[in-house]
């Protein structure tokens, strides 16, 4: 396999091939090995036990953090899984505990994110996304997770479960 991109955890790595596939190895206490189990890997699996709205989803960019894993998919959407003390997976504020099964973050269907950030500090994680809105035929930034140490939406510092639009980064955004 030929590799395009790695990512690096506290205790787990992740590759995306070109082929679009997904191979991880290390802890996986909370699952970021993203294979739907907490048994850690000494040598890299390919990423093959997928739900089935996942499977036809190709890896366009990996991140790691000490205990989550995202992929960005070359259709623009965001796969996340471990521990979501701060909403850093997505998914709302009903699926507030952490997750071994791969999901997608829950975003917008006329939004595609093109590029992600996660930061780590200590065990806070935000996420910051851009984004190309459809409907509004813009670029758009959306953020969730931990805002107490990065306030990316002007918020009150509380955990985003919901992804949200970035309010005072997409203006500025639009501004150039």
């Amino acid at each position: 396999e030929l590799f395009v991109d790695v990512s690096l955890g506290n205790s787990h790595t992740l590759l995306c091939s070109f082929s679009g596939s997904v191979f991880a190895s290390g802890n996986n206490d909370y699952g970021q090995l993203l294979d739907s189990t907490t048994s850690p890997q000494q040598q890299f699996q390919r990423w093959t036990n997928l739900p089935v709205a996942l499977a036809s989803e190709k890896c366009f960019k990996v991140f790691a953090t000490d205990w989550n894993s995202f992929v960005l998919t070359s259709l623009g959407k965001v796969i996340a899984v471990g521990r979501n003390d701060y909403g850093q997976l997505g998914r709302g504020a009903a699926a507030a505990f952490d997750s071994i099964l791969p999901a997608f973050v829950i975003l917008p269907s006329n939004i595609r994110i093109s590029e992600l950030a996660v930061g780590q500090d200590d065990n806070h994680i935000s996420v910051l996304a851009l984004a190309y809105d459809s409907s509004a035929r813009s670029r758009v930034t959306y953020c969730w997770g931990d805002q107490q140490t990065v306030a990316l939406a002007g918020s009150s510092g509380l955990p985003l479960n919901d992804p949200s639009e970035c309010i005072y980064l997409t203006a500025d955004l639009k501004s150039r």
